[in-house]
């Protein structure tokens, strides 16, 4: 066993600014323990490989891949014990900012636990199901002016929002109206909230949220871990603020979020970055959220459930999934 454990990260579905890209509207995030039981579990199910490197998208070409990407897939050793597997619904979660940074800030000036008995999760799903229901096209409208808002910092983009918010209003009714009602209606308003200078910090960032969440799952097993990661611009960029939440030194707070609580420090050494090619940990990782992306795109479209898609849901990886965000 050794003195400190690392866990190795790879995603799947990252598109960067553009969260809604119908064609890839699922991200997800793997990570696995290393030890050498995998790395020994690994070699007997799988070599010699169909490619100097396990990466999903190579392997799930062709009908050798595949029987060797669901060998791996389906391997004893792969438990919640030493795996997890995140899968974000990217619209779904765009439409869950719009709740948290536009709603919740005016509860809490009022001294109000917004997330309390998930009221976030109520409002997010009522806006995602009925929102397009009033109009559609005004609808996607405000949507991507949100995220080009953000991304932009861009005046011209909170204007269109408005305009659009505005439409919807005019439509809602009932429970929906209210929700619409809530957010704010002035562009001054709209830049307070959202154009906040964090430098490159991205509020919008799956790549970071998905991999705190994950550091807090491994945090409560390991003491201390480090953190070994596929080479990610978009986890640079936040490098420095999140290992000041995993310093394993540092006193330890707790956050409450609704009922959820949130223990820091989240314990992890710091964030390394490797090639892929080099570390038979990182190729798991990549595996397992490229598979987790694709069996999340089944159960997203009826058109994505193929025969691999089916395969995929009979191995071990569904068993994988903890944190899935999902309208």
């Amino acid at each position: 066993m050794p003195k400190e454990w690392r866990v190795a990260f790879d995603e799947s579905g990252f598109t960067g600014g553009n969260l809604l890209d119908a064609d890839q509207p699922i991200f997800s995030l793997a990570s696995i323990l290393e030890a050498e039981e995998i790395e020994r579990s690994l070699v007997q199910t799988a070599v010699p490989a169909p490619s100097p490197e396990f990466k999903f998208v190579v392997l799930e070409r062709s009908g050798p891949g595949r029987r060797k990407l669901l060998d791996i897939l389906s391997m004893p050793i792969l438990t919640a014990d030493v795996a997890t597997v995140s899968v974000l619904h990217k619209p779904f979660v765009v439409v869950s900012k719009i709740v948290d940074l536009l709603i919740e800030p005016a509860y809490h000036l009022k001294g109000l636990d917004f997330y309390e008995g998930d009221r976030h999760l109520a409002y997010a799903e009522l806006l995602y199901h009925q929102g397009p229901a009033l109009d559609n096209e005004s609808w996607i409208g405000l949507v991507r002016a949100f995220v080009d808002a953000i991304r932009n910092k861009s005046v011209v983009s909170l204007e269109a929002f408005l305009s659009h918010l505005g439409h919807l209003q005019g439509l809602a009714e009932r429970e929906i109206h209210q929700v619409l009602m809530e957010i704010p209606t002035t562009v001054p308003k709209l830049q307070d909230l959202l154009l906040t200078d964090e430098g490159s910090l991205d509020q919008l960032d799956l790549s970071m949220t998905a991999l705190l969440q994950q550091c807090q799952r491994w945090s409560a097993r390991l003491p201390r871990f480090a953190v070994l990661h596929d080479q990610s611009k978009a986890i640079d960029r936040w490098k420095i603020y999140a290992e000041r939440l995993m310093d394993p030194d540092s006193p330890k707070w707790t956050m409450h979020v609704g009922t959820k609580e949130v223990t820091y420090p989240l314990g992890a050494t710091g964030i390394q970055f490797a090639e892929s090619a080099s570390s038979w940990s990182i190729q798991i990782a990549d595996l397992l959220a490229g598979a987790g992306r694709r069996w999340a795109m089944g159960k997203n479209d009826v058109n994505s459930r193929d025969s691999l898609w089916k395969a995929i849901g009979e191995t071990r990886l569904p068993n994988l999934i903890h944190h899935l965000v999902w309208p």
